[in-house]
């Protein structure tokens, strides 16, 4: 079982995404990497902390793994359960984000060319321009089809 985030392929895409600029990453890594992280009932954390430990090289894809799943761990579609998971992942690498920011970030973020969280994290882009590709996916309606527990199914009543 300890091999087994060696050969997901969750593994591989997220570390396809993350190993460059966001934009260079292909629209299908991209897609099925926020899919699983918003559906998955797969236990992503165990996955996450061997690619960050194990695949990734240097700080700058790291920063961009752990803001990437910041940021799409709050949306309505995760169930509470995975965003706490998510989120303590998340803290549990916090030392990698810069002491200060750099003052030309800054302006991308006061000029809203750049979200404050990727700032946080040292980064000098973020996934606003890829959401459209994604946001079909975080709906009520795609989330039934799915099959798999999802933020909005917890939100009602049983």
């Amino acid at each position: 079982m300890a091999d087994q985030p060696v050969e997901s392929s969750f593994a591989a895409q997220i570390s396809r995404v993350v190993a460059s600029s966001f934009s260079n990453a292909s629209e299908q890594d991209f897609k099925e990497v926020v899919k699983t992280i918003w559906y998955s009932e797969e236990n992503l954390v165990e996955t996450l902390s061997f690619v960050i430990s194990h695949r990734l090289e240097g700080d700058d894809q790291k920063r961009r793994l752990l803001y990437m799943v910041e940021r799409f761990r709050r949306f309505g579609c995760v169930t509470q359960n995975k965003k706490k998971a998510l989120r303590d992942f998340v803290q549990e690498w916090s030392h990698l984000q810069p002491d200060h920011v750099d003052a030309r970030s800054m302006r991308l973020v006061e000029d809203h060319r750049l979200e404050e969280m990727a700032c946080s994290w040292g980064l000098n882009e973020d996934l606003s321009a890829r959401l459209q590709e994604v946001l079909r996916f975080q709906t009520r309606h795609y989330a039934d089809t799915v099959g798999s527990r999802n933020g909005y199914s917890e939100a009602e009543p049983e």
